[in-house]
């Protein structure tokens, strides 16, 4: 009898990483939408302002983080599946950064925030291999992990951090639809597979990036009346200098 449960906890959780694979492959591929909508602006008017804002840059840097934490940690798990998932969006969310650069003006706020994601990924990884090699390599791999938790949260909670002018101005725009759909998708998916594998890395990080995809999607149809406006990437004093 446990045979057959074992059996069929390997093909759920197979099944399950399937799908979660297409998901993170939707999720991964979202902001190809919103980088060419900005470019378009800026097309339309070239000399209009800067049409991206210091948020829209965070949620590019935010998905390159998540990505170099969780190609460490299926690294050290020996997780080939987590491994092309994620390499696959490292590349991607690299494009996006270099893409990204491309478009913006405000190129030193930028570059301020790829440093600061450098910092951050390399000053865990050394004390990553500072702890290995003072005999507690056990923490490794657990430190590590909730890096990778802690840098799901902040990719998929990214477009959260407009909250404040989402629920003053009651526009919804700054928050990608198609990112919040498949970020709910995909964290509910890997929720079922970190059950699971018993990966308390995967599944807490995922439950609570579910319920901040949840809250996007509720504030996206609670403002979804409000006039469109190109992701709210144009400067609030477009309007008054445009006059």
């Amino acid at each position: 009898m446990s045979d057959v449960n074992v059996g069929s906890n390997i093909v759920l959780s197979t099944a399950i990483s399937i799908v979660g694979v297409v998901l993170n492959i939707i999720l991964f591929l979202s902001p190809w939408r919103q980088l060419n909508a900005i470019k378009q602006q800026k097309k339309k008017s070239p000399d209009g302002g800067d049409a991206v804002s210091d948020s829209t840059a965070f949620q590019y840097v935010a998905m390159t983080v998540n990505c170099l934490f969780w190609v460490t940690y299926s690294l050290l798990m020996h997780n080939r599946l987590l491994l092309i998932i994620n390499g696959l969006g490292l590349i991607l969310s690299l494009f996006y950064n270099y893409l990204f650069f491309q478009v913006t003006e405000r190129r030193e706020q930028f570059l301020n925030q790829c440093n600061v994601a450098v910092l951050v990924y390399i000053s865990a990884l050394g004390y990553a291999l500072y702890t290995t090699y003072t005999d507690e390599s056990k923490k490794v791999l657990s430190f590590i992990g909730v890096c990778a938790a802690c840098a799901s949260l902040l990719m998929i909670g990214s477009p959260l951090i407009q909250l404040r002018q989402v629920i003053v101005k009651k526009n919804s725009d700054s928050i990608p639809a198609t990112l919040a759909a498949a970020a709910t998708a995909s964290s509910l998916t890997w929720w079922m597979y970190g059950i699971i594998e018993h990966d308390s890395n995967i599944y807490v990080p995922n439950f609570i990036g579910a319920v901040l995809g949840i809250l996007q999607l509720a504030l996206k149809l609670i403002f979804r009346g409000r006039r469109p406006q190109v992701f709210s990437l144009l400067p609030t004093s477009s309007n008054s200098s445009a006059e």
